[in-house]
């Protein structure tokens, strides 16, 4: 393996988790809302509303906070 291909597996090994999420957040543009899946068992866990048109979620690395995008209403849901 070449220094350049060598470089750029180190680089892209950076970027996978360490471990897999026990859940999923999905946003619900038209439902208002968003919904969070259960990756173990594919279902459903909750679904929270939120603000007008749901664009966008970031969740927090020990997955107790999260930030919804709502562009169309000009707020974020935490």
């Amino acid at each position: 393996m070449n220094v350049i291909t060598a470089a750029l597996a180190a680089v892209f090994a950076s970027f996978l988790p360490a471990m897999a999420a026990p859940f999923a957040y999905v946003t619900n543009q038209k439902a208002d809302s968003v919904s969070v899946i259960d990756l173990a068992s594919g279902r459903v866990a909750d679904t929270l509303t939120v603000g007008k048109d749901p664009a966008g979620v970031a969740v927090s690395d020990d997955g107790f906070t999260a930030i919804v995008t709502s562009p169309t209403a000009r707020e974020l849901a935490i």
